[in-house]
């Protein structure tokens, strides 16, 4: 039995995305054409923020361009083994998954609620009643993961 490292040789898979065609439709789905698995369209994993026609939406689009203003800083987020619904390839980051969550813009995937992911962050957002979470005392609009966040809750 052969114990000890292995090198790996295969070649990291590099992405290119175009500025041609490079839209944010809104705070956790970015439209780009990348060079992988011919997809154009890609979903932020863990986060589901607010859509575009949604209220708040406008500002989850906003986080999602100031950190992301142009393809290149985008290209090196994509997730290159998974995909998402509709045929989106998935991205992952950190920094606007954080940011949304942390404005009250976006909540964890309930998927990931398990593993107690960003439930700081989420119930500092609640309890400052940023975002989706200062809509839920007055009977407004309210995000529908929203809702199924909080009866997920256990403080």
């Amino acid at each position: 039995m052969f114990s000890g490292f292995i090198p790996n040789f295969a070649a990291p898979q590099l992405i290119n995305v175009s500025d041609d065609g490079y839209e944010i439709v809104d705070g956790d789905t970015i439209k780009a054409d990348a060079t992988i698995k011919k997809l154009t369209s890609f979903r932020l994993s863990k986060v589901d923020a607010a859509e575009s026609d949604q209220k708040f939406g406008d500002k989850a689009t906003k986080v999602a361009n100031n950190i992301y203003p142009n393809a290149k800083d985008f290209a090196s987020t994509i997730n290159v083994s998974g995909t998402a619904a509709y045929n989106r390839g998935l991205f992952d980051s950190d920094k606007l998954i954080n940011e949304l969550v942390d404005k009250g813009y976006g909540v964890p995937d309930l998927r990931y609620f398990g593993q107690k992911f960003l439930l700081n962050q989420t119930l500092t957002a609640k309890r400052k009643k940023k975002g989706i979470w200062g809509e839920i005392s007055n009977d407004q609009f309210v995000h529908p993961k929203a809702i199924q966040f909080i009866n997920q809750l256990k403080y």
